[in-house]
C-alpha cells in the first residue's frame, strides 16, 4: 500500500491518469515528474498476494518505487522479477485474479490526493507542478494527511506549555503573550486598588444601587450636617408630632413619634429664636 515515505505529484492541467504517486526511498526512477513523465497502462495477472505478472509491459528496475494503482487500490513497487516480468508490491493485494491498472502520471488536483492519503491513514509529501518557461518545475510542497479538527487546534494552542512551546522562543507570539501582554496586565491589575469598603455596595433585584446608611454621612448637607441628618431633619419639620405649643419652646419629633429631632424656641409673634437640634 501506499506509505508515509511515498510522495504525490499534481499537475493541475491535463489528465489525471491516477498514477501520481512514487516512493523516493526505494530509488530508481519516478515515472510521474518532470518531462519524462509517462503513463504505463497494464494488465495481467495475480501470482499470490503480492505479485502480478504484467501481460503487455515489461518490467524494469527503474519499476521500483513507483506506485501502481490497481483496480480501486494503491501499492508501491518494492522490487521486480525481470525473469517472470512481475511486480512485488508491498501489502496485500485486494482484487480478482486479472489484473488492470496504471502506473505514472500525475493527480490532477491536491483534494484527490487528500482523499487517497485519508483512506490509508499516511502523511506523505506532495509536489504541485507548474509549467513555465522553464519547464516542469516543482513550486510547493505541502505535508497531507488526515487533518485536524478546529476544536483540535484550539485545544492545542490552549493546552501549549509555558516551557517547551511556543511561549519560549524568540520572537513567537506565544513568548509576546507569556511577556509583554502577561506582565502588561498584571501591573495594571496591581495598580488598580479596591475600596476596602466596597463589598458593602450591592445592587438589589430591581436593579437599584443599595447603600450603607453610613455612606449618607460622608456627605455634607451643609456646614456641621450631614446628608442623613438633613433628610432627618427636614422630614421632621414637615410631618413630625409637635408637643409643647403655645408655650415656648416647642419639641419637634422624628417620624417615629417618639425621638425628638429639634427643641425650637420663639417669641410672642412666632418668631424662630432658637433651634437645638439632636442628630440621628
Amino acid at each position: 500500500m501506499i506509505t508515509s515515505s511515498s510522495v504525490a505529484e499534481v499537475q493541475q492541467t491535463g489528465d489525471d491518469n491516477n498514477g501520481g504517486f512514487f516512493d523516493p526511498s526505494l530509488g530508481y526512477i519516478d515515472y510521474t515528474y518532470g518531462p519524462r513523465q509517462r503513463v504505463i497502462n497494464f494488465n495481467g495477472s495475480k501470482i499470490n498476494d503480492n505479485t502480478i505478472k504484467l501481460d503487455n509491459y515489461k518490467v524494469g528496475d527503474g519499476d521500483i518505487g513507483n506506485c501502481a494503482h490497481v483496480v480501486d487500490d494503491w501499492y508501491t513497487i518494492t522490487s521486480v522479477d525481470v525473469e517472470n516480468n512481475s511486480w512485488i508490491l508491498a501489502g496485500q493485494i485486494n482484487t480478482r485474479n486479472v489484473i488492470i491498472g496504471c502506473c505514472g502520471g500525475a493527480l490532477k488536483t491536491v483534494e484527490k490526493v487528500i482523499n487517497i492519503v485519508n483512506k490509508y491513514n499516511v502523511k506523505p509529501k506532495i509536489y504541485v507542478k507548474g509549467y513555465d518557461i522553464n519547464g516542469y518545475e516543482t513550486f510547493r510542497i505541502h505535508r497531507l494527511g488526515l487533518a485536524p479538527t478546529l476544536a483540535q487546534i484550539a485545544t492545542a494552542i490552549w493546552s501549549d506549555l509555558l516551557t517547551g512551546g511556543d511561549f519560549d522562543t524568540t520572537g513567537s507570539i506565544g513568548i509576546l503573550l507569556a511577556s509583554s501582554i502577561d506582565t502588561n496586565i498584571n501591573s495594571r491589575l496591581a495598580a488598580t486598588a479596591v475600596p476596602s469598603n466596597f463589598n458593602f455596595l450591592s445592587i438589589d433585584s430591581s436593579g437599584g444601587v443599595t447603600l450603607q446608611p453610613t455612606g449618607l454621612d460622608q456627605i455634607t448637607a451643609w456646614s456641621g450636617v450631614t446628608a442623613r441628618e438633613a433628610i432627618f431633619y427636614a422630614a421632621a419639620g414637615c410631618v413630625g408630632r409637635i408637643s409643647g405649643l403655645p408655650a415656648s419652646p416647642a419639641t419637634i419629633l422624628g417620624l417615629d413619634g417618639v425621638t425628638t429631632a429639634a427643641v425650637v424656641s420663639f417669641d410672642s409673634n412666632g418668631n424662630r429664636t432658637g433651634v437645638t437640634l439632636n442628630p440621628p
